[in-house]
């Protein structure tokens, strides 16, 4: 393992810890992405509501606030932590170290889906299982896309993996 890699967990303790007892596999194709001029998702797009709705459930949390994102997706709202500014590892963040905390951020409402990182072995099983894809620009394979929420399941699914990636960075610093 390298220095800037963080802990790994095998996926029953990454279970015990989320609400999901087993991630399901996404129905349906996986939508198209770009990674021109960032990595978005480019069909099958959340409905406004729904996305709104994500932003608020989100957003209502007690422990994080909204904020720009320090990445290259202008139209991005960063998650960032009520408590926590800077990381004390190189892979903890979507934004460069120096840069505030960021450990995810949603995209805006003509794309809808988000970044996230999230310990190794749950951020390959959400790419298998077809509810995200690994983040092209990046070299850190924990740092996924996750599609937009096309329906309530999914959307209830996408929570739930928001929350895992901030409980995990969130132990981490």
């Amino acid at each position: 393992m390298e220095s800037s890699a963080l802990p790994t967990a095998t996926s029953a303790e990454l279970m015990k810890k989320s609400s999901l007892k087993i991630l399901p596999v996404r129905n349906g194709e996986r939508p198209s992405t770009s990674v021109n001029g960032g990595h978005k998702q480019i069909s099958d797009q959340a409905s406004p509501a729904l996305w709104g709705e994500l932003m608020y459930q989100v957003f209502s949390r007690p422990e994080i606030y909204q904020g720009k994102t320090h990445t290259q997706c202008a139209d991005s709202f960063a998650l960032f932590y009520v408590d926590k500014i800077l990381t004390r590892y190189p892979n903890c963040s979507l934004a460069d170290q120096r840069d505030q905390l960021e450990p995810v951020h949603i995209h805006g409402v003509f794309d809808t889906s988000l970044h996230l990182i999230l310990e190794l072995n749950h951020a390959r099983q959400v790419c298998k299982q077809g509810w995200g894809e690994p983040n092209p620009h990046c070299t850190n394979e924990q740092e996924i896309m996750v599609y937009g929420p096309r329906d309530e399941f999914e959307f209830q699914i996408v929570l739930e993996l928001i929350s895992d990636s901030l409980n995990y960075i969130y132990k981490l610093n």
